[in-house]
This record gives structure tokens, C-alpha cells and sequence, in this order.
């Protein structure tokens, strides 16, 4: 059994938009039959509407954040056992980012060549992210960060260019810069 607090957050907000939406259901008549089991396990008819069971929300929310992994292979620890689930997230979350930040997602092209060059350049793009996940490791910024919040992060600085004139970083936040100087990285100057 692990505790995972950022899954608990998540979690929680899951399940804060669910009773929101059972309530809703209730209140405006639009109940299904469907989820009448969570109904019946959440809310109790009280004068005129619909209340909330407070030690069913207090039940639920002891599980938050908890997760179990299952191994039929006797010799793993626990801690093995939880290095080869995150490796196997972080080969999830590359997935992810080949299909969204990499744009991916559609990948009929006119003819080989351009093909080619597509996969060549998001194969590229995932040294360069897991590079940027091992300094993250290493420089202990995995505790505070996931590598798609340090990107959307470090994606904010703008480079400005004109015609006969050098190319300029317009602005890099001291935040930007710490984060630069933690994965050994010289930051952009202006």
C-alpha cells in the first residue's frame, strides 16, 4: 500500500464534482436509475431535499490518495515493486506527450520522407524530455514538480526577433532562472 498526496488531491476533486453532480440530479428531478446506489450510499431525504450523509463522505475520503500495487513476482520488495510502476508512468506520460505536446495525434502524412521526419524529430523531443527528467531526479525538483508543470514553466520565456538585429529573450523570472541553475542548465539571457 502507497500514499500518493497528489493523487489525493485528485481524488478529492473527483469526487467533490461527483456529489455535486448526484446532487444536482436530485435536486432538479433528473435522477437515473443508474446511479441510484450512490445516492442511496451519499444523500438522505431531509425537510423538502436532499442532505449530504457526512460519515459516508468522511468514509470515502480515508481512501484518498491510497493505492495498492500487486506483483506475482515474490522476490520484489516493496520499494522495486514502486520503481517499476513510476518507470512505467513516466513510459505513460511520454506516451502522452508524444500525442499532445508533440502532436502526434494524427499521423497520415502525404509521403515517407515527411513521416520520417516527424517521427525523427518527437523521437528527438523525448531524449531531450528524458534528459530533462533525470536532472529533475537528480536535483531533487521531482518533489516539487511534475515534468509537464516545469515545462508549462520554462514555455512562458519569449525570444524576440527583427530583420537586421540580434535574436532577444524578452523575460526570464528568477523563478525560470532557479529552475535553469537546479537542472544544470545555463538560463537564457536577455
Amino acid at each position: 500500500m502507497y500514499f500518493d498526496p497528489r493523487r489525493a488531491n485528485q481524488d478529492e476533486e473527483a469526487f467533490a464534482t461527483l456529489i455535486g453532480q448526484l446532487y444536482n440530479e436530485l435536486s432538479t428531478g433528473t435522477a437515473t436509475a443508474a446511479h441510484q446506489t450512490l445516492y442511496d450510499k451519499y444523500f438522505h431525504k431531509s425537510q423538502g431535499g436532499w442532505a449530504g450523509t457526512d460519515d459516508a463522505f468522511e468514509a470515502e475520503r480515508e481512501n484518498f490518495g491510497y493505492f495498492a500495487l500487486l506483483s506475482n513476482d515474490a522476490t520484489l520488495d516493496c520499494w522495486q515493486a514502486l520503481d517499476i510502476y513510476r518507470g512505467k508512468d513516466q513510459i505513460e506520460k511520454a506516451f502522452h506527450d508524444i500525442k499532445d505536446r508533440l502532436d502526434l495525434r494524427t499521423t497520415t502524412t502525404h509521403n515517407q520522407e515527411t513521416w520520417t521526419g516527424k517521427l525523427f524529430t518527437v523521437f528527438t523531443a523525448l531524449i531531450i524530455t528524458s534528459e530533462l527528467h533525470q536532472r529533475m531526479t537528480s536535483s531533487s525538483l521531482d518533489n516539487h514538480h511534475t515534468l509537464t508543470s516545469l515545462l508549462d514553466e520554462l514555455e512562458t520565456i519569449e525570444e524576440y526577433r527583427h530583420e537586421h538585429h540580434q535574436p532577444r529573450i524578452l523575460h526570464v523570472t528568477k523563478k525560470q532562472q532557479d529552475l535553469y541553475t537546479k537542472l544544470n542548465i545555463n538560463p537564457p539571457t536577455s
